[in-house]
């Protein structure tokens, strides 16, 4: 949970150094080396960008009161809007925060422009970085303008200024940023919008190994690069490219990404010129997600770490679909088992379950209007429209299964004519 992260270690302190910053930390990570780096985003592609509501609603997964959406009647500016439907007269909090892993360092500097749209006083409006060991670093707009869009620029200065843990400290780690604004007693006849747009974070970030191979994307919010393309076991791996920085000596490590600690692969880059390149490696691991993290150091220590994801996947895995419960040698196999003594009681129970439904549920019963129900707002019919979902699941799952292992058509026609 992102909320959790505005707890997470982080023990530093800082020097800077010719526009790189140097970080002095228990974990004997001495010489860190970091570099100018930023994070924007608009909007404009209706992308939420792994934005979640701050704090947590109930559902992440899916949560229509959380999206990028036209704001203001007539302005087709799209932002990040959140709807909040006081459901008592009591404090309520409207607010979004997304994963980073950025630092704040003394030329850092955000600017955004925020919206809240509401009839009732709102008591404050924080910006919010998740830092460690130093807490959550606010500052804090009391009494914020309400129904236009607000410009605000924050630099490091002003985050000092309002946060003294921050105090002699030339950077700080920064896991989150989260804005979050409260309205007190809110009526629960009015709801409460706020908008977020136009984010553009300066800061910095430790320096990144420039991949020349693999190709890679990568993700503001995760911290590995995602290799482009995916591997099949006994290919070569190709790992080159450059780093902007005095490294004398550059590692890699391979694990498993669900079990960091088990490395299975370590290895060494040569340096031709100004590229470092690994032996090309043959990926004998075995199918599955792997999480490479490349090190460089120097005498003093670890400089920095680059870690990116390698992807080894199945072959023969054409015509085969994702979300089958099975495919043809699978369907054979379970004949199979269906022919023994112990598993005709489940066959019959397939049969039994798919007349009680087509009895339950006749075609002629059912009749298309999901068209007719709202796209927007869509909850509060959600008993009407999703008793269509569930009786219609239920009817054709038990239909579909009589039809293919028993050849029941009239289980098959009557699946047929339900969808």
């Amino acid at each position: 949970m992102l909320a959790a992260v505005l707890h997470q270690p982080d023990r530093c302190a800082a020097n800077p150094a010719n526009n790189k910053y140097h970080i002095n930390t228990e974990d004997s990570l001495d010489h860190i080396v970091l570099e100018p780096w930023s994070y924007s985003e608009n909007f404009e592609n209706r992308d939420l960008g792994a934005w979640a509501s701050y704090p947590h609603w109930q559902d992440l997964a899916y949560d229509q009161n959380f999206r990028v959406n036209e704001l203001v009647p007539g302005d087709p500016n799209l932002s990040l809007v959140q709807k909040v439907t006081p459901y008592t007269h009591v404090d309520n909090y409207t607010g979004a925060q997304k994963l980073l892993d950025l630092y704040l360092v003394p030329n850092a500097k955000l600017s955004f422009r925020y919206y809240l749209k509401t009839n009732l006083p709102v008591e404050y409006y924080k910006i919010r970085f998740a830092a460690g060991d130093y807490g959550k670093i606010d500052i804090t707009l009391s009494n914020p303008q309400t129904n236009r869009w607000v410009s605000v620029t924050f630099g490091y200065d002003d985050f000092a200024r309002e946060n003294p843990a921050m105090a002699g400290k030339s950077r700080v780690k920064i896991y989150a940023l989260a804005f979050l604004a409260k309205v007190t007693d809110a009526d629960p006849a009015m709801p409460i919008y706020l908008g977020v747009d136009d984010i553009n974070f300066q800061a910095a970030r430790a320096t990144a190994f420039q991949f020349a191979e693999p190709a890679v994307y990568k993700l503001p919010e995760y911290n590995p690069y995602i290799a482009k393309e995916q591997y099949y076991q006994g290919d070569l791996f190709t790992l080159s490219g450059r780093w902007p920085l005095s490294a004398k000596k550059v590692t890699v490590v391979i694990a498993p990404y669900t079990d960091t600690k088990k490395i299975i692969y370590t290895g060494t880059l040569n340096k031709q010129g100004e590229v470092w390149s690994l032996t090309p490696l043959k990926l004998s691991f075995g199918e599955g997600l792997f999480l490479g993290k490349i090190e460089a150091s120097d005498a003093t220590g670890s400089l920095s770490t680059t870690e990116f994801t390698i992807h080894i996947v199945p072959k023969n895995l054409a015509g085969q679909h994702p979300r089958l419960l099975y495919n043809a040698d699978g369907k054979k196999r379970i004949d199979e088992r269906f022919k023994e003594e112990r598993f005709k009681p489940v066959l019959a129970d397939i049969l039994k379950n798919a007349k009680t439904q087509r009895e339950r549920n006749p075609v002629d019963s059912l009749v298309f209007d999901l068209d007719q129900f709202p796209d927007e707002d869509w909850l509060p019919t959600w008993s009407a429209w999703g008793s269509h979902i569930y009786n219609t699941s239920a009817a054709l799952r038990w239909n579909a299964m009589a039809y293919t292992f028993s050849g029941d058509l009239t289980a098959g026609k009557y699946a047929k004519d339900v969808l």
